[in-house]
């Protein structure tokens, strides 16, 4: 077991993931949660092993939003990184000697989401996907309790469906990030949303059916029961997307991003409802929250007009995929926070921007590489300004920001620098249009500079490890390493590569 920081460190960490994640994802019952916590504190060794390792999850993806600084939260990340590798072990074990149970369940979803909060993590995320939801269906929560289990207690049922929500909406993110077929279709489960109940509603104490409060009132589950109405849709887009021959069919696409768009702008009324109320001690939905639903349920109005907005060149009649990739990426990218360095109580998406992988990076990415597409092409075309009053100042902006964010992200540890390296490029055509000169060598000269910039960061980070690297580089004829005994343990293989891919591009741009 993982020597723990001090119990102050430890309960903000706690702190943050509460309000945070578990505030959209619903994994655990708050007060229960707290309960174990005080217990541990009280006396460890009470503890048992599954609250220790839900505990440490929920401390790894705390540390995402740690620290007035990245500085600060890079101290911890080591910390939270062996975590997460010591829970993965141990529940690969426990998959071994014992049965899955609703404790094992929430331990895999945290280890998912956990993994989603390291700006270091694999790209592969996406194989683990399948694991929880594969042990929720042979547990039958895929089925609606009150007509499968119609004997079990009323917080079992709601936990279920929580349970069940947050595996569907991590399932179908991870699908649509990996271009694989999602693993379940809306056919294959009838459970419903969970009720609209706040934790404290539902507690071992309560006996009996409870009354849910309709979605006029903002709880605790309300984000995640705005979630599963959606999941259909979106897993149907996800199929379509995903197919073996994807559908080239223009009105199946319009009528799916109707589906989905009328469901989002319901969904937005009702937050703005929420939010108008007169300040009493009813609870309103955060940044955080309005932020990550917009972003898990409008990215796949993108994914699924992008097809169609590239074609817009050749044919007029696409212009409307056009406009809503242009939309929505401007919406994902005008956060006003994001530029902002002061990390603050309202920062909490702006930190998962610089942190996060997965789903969340991919979000980022997708939308500045349509806005850096969509400004060169209205000034080459030189076409009247687009989308209401948006300008080409505005997506000249909106590309700065993103730029200042993926640099943060290398600076983190990210080892991707295309996206990076894309922006400052459209940036310097930008310019260069807009100046009248030819932008072939402003072009040039921004990708130089912001490789070597990149180059500089990931040497910085591997420190020594370097300058061995570049000796045996040249001993080796700048060639590929052919054994696995030629690359020191200590070094990472990701940021060589990227390293390599840096150092290559800058001497031979030119």
């Amino acid at each position: 077991m993982h020597k723990m920081p001090p119990k102050t460190t430890c309960d903000r960490l706690v702190h943050l993931y509460l309000n945070t994640f578990e505030s959209v994802f619903r994994i655990l019952h708050i007060p229960s949660f707290q309960q174990e916590y005080q217990a541990y504190w009280n006396n460890p060794l009470s503890s048992s092993d599954a609250f220790l390792r839900k505990l440490l999850l929920v401390m790894a993806i705390g540390t995402c939003f740690y620290g007035e600084s990245e500085d600060q939260t890079r101290s911890l990340r080591p910390l939270a990184s062996k975590w997460v590798h010591g829970v993965q072990q141990w529940l690969l074990y426990m998959c071994e000697i014992s049965e899955i149970d609703i404790d094992a369940l929430q331990v895999s979803c945290l280890l998912l989401l956990a993994r989603q909060t390291d700006v270091m993590a694999s790209e592969l995320i996406w194989i683990s996907a399948d694991f929880p939801l594969r042990i929720a269906i042979s547990l039958g929560f895929h089925k609606e309790p009150r007509d499968n289990f119609r004997e079990i207690p009323v917080f079992e049922a709601e936990m279920r469906k929580r349970l069940w929500a947050t595996i569907l909406e991590i399932s179908v993110q991870l699908s649509l990030d990996s271009g694989m077929p999602a693993p379940i279709s809306g056919e294959d489960f009838d459970c419903q949303p969970p009720s609209n109940l706040d934790d404290i509603q539902i507690g071992d104490h309560v006996v009996g059916c409870v009354p849910t409060e309709s979605l006029e009132t903002f709880t605790q589950s309300t984000i995640l029961i705005m979630l599963m109405r959606t999941v259909r849709i979106r897993l149907k887009i996800v199929r379509l997307l995903n197919a073996l021959t994807p559908s080239q069919n223009y009105q199946e696409t319009l009528q799916l991003g109707s589906e989905l768009d009328a469901a989002v702008r319901s969904h937005s009324a009702l937050i703005q409802s929420y939010l108008s109320l007169p300040s009493t001690d009813k609870a309103k939905p955060t940044e955080f929250q309005m932020q990550l639903l917009d972003i898990l349920t409008r990215r796949f109005l993108l994914a699924l007009h992008v097809p169609f907005a590239a074609k817009v060149k050749s044919d007029s009649s696409f212009y409307f995929s056009r406009k809503v990739v242009t939309e929505i990426s401007l919406v994902f990218l005008s956060n006003p926070f994001s530029s902002q360095r002061h990390m603050g109580p309202s920062q909490d998406y702006s930190r998962l921007n610089v942190l996060g992988c997965g789903m969340f990076k991919h979000a980022l990415w997708h939308a500045t590489a349509t806005i850096c597409v969509e400004l060169i092409n209205d000034l080459m075309e030189d076409s009247f300004p687009m989308m209401h009053s948006f300008s080409r100042e505005k997506f000249y902006q909106v590309i700065q920001q993103s730029a200042e964010i993926l640099d943060r992200r290398i600076r983190a540890g990210d080892t991707s620098i295309e996206a990076y390296v894309l922006c400052t490029c459209a940036l310097a055509q930008a310019d260069a249009i807009q100046a009248g000169k030819a932008p072939e060598g402003k072009i040039t000269e921004a990708a130089k500079s912001s490789l070597g910039l990149c180059c500089r960061i990931l040497e910085t980070q591997t420190g020594d490890s370097v300058q061995q690297f570049n000796k045996a580089s040249t001993s080796h004829g700048d060639t590929w390493f052919q054994g696995e005994n030629d690359w020191p343990a200590a070094w990472d293989s990701m940021v060589i590569v990227s390293l390599l891919l840096s150092r290559r591009f800058v001497h031979n741009i030119d």
